[in-house]
């Protein structure tokens, strides 16, 4: 039997930097794993898990690349307010749901050490290995500031992430706003 590897303590929050549709995000996932990995994808209404969580990933650089219990992308194809504000209260309760399954009790975002939820951004201005600013430019271009987005992972935007049917037959869980 191998060494096991203590639990994975981190939400890692990107965007993706770019503009297509989701299936054109998990398709490229799902040929280029050594390239870009996350494990969930936030847009058009829905947040759709990609891959396993709670083994690492490659999505940060360095070191934290493999202290993420999960990783989230905002797909950066928005047309309105309106859609940005419906995937906006999707990422931040699928960021504060997978908090909570990866033990994190503190939602303060971008702390440091190696607990929390982290944005891109921090992990590059802490010397993780990276130099993106996602999600902050994408988040900021739709009226969400950095104090905004903090507030808003420390307490929640009032929906509740919850499972859905799976997106296709690889066994990705698509997950959808409930309104608790």
């Amino acid at each position: 039997a191998g060494l096991a590897r203590a639990p994975f303590h981190q939400v890692h929050l990107h965007s993706t930097g770019s503009v297509a549709p989701n299936k054109n995000f998990i398709s490229y996932l799902s040929r280029s794993w050594g390239n870009a990995y996350y494990t969930h994808i936030v847009g058009e209404g829905q947040a759709i898990q990609v891959a396993n969580v709670n083994g690492g990933a490659y999505d940060v650089g360095g070191d934290w690349n493999w202290e993420g219990y999960a990783s989230i992308e905002f797909n950066e194809n928005v047309h309105s307010q309106a859609e940005f504000n419906r995937d906006y209260k999707i990422y931040i309760a699928l960021a504060r749901q997978l908090a909570k399954e990866a033990g994190i009790t503190d939602f303060t975002l971008d702390t440091p050490g190696s607990v929390g939820i982290k944005t891109h951004n921090y992990a590059s201005a802490t010397g993780h290995g990276s130099d993106h600013v996602d999600p902050l430019p994408f988040l900021a271009k739709w009226g969400v500031s950095y104090d905004k987005l903090k507030h808003d992972i420390k307490y929640g935007v009032g929906n509740v992430v919850t499972p859905s049917k799976p997106a296709n037959n690889s066994g990705s869980k698509t997950l959808g706003v409930g309104a608790h």
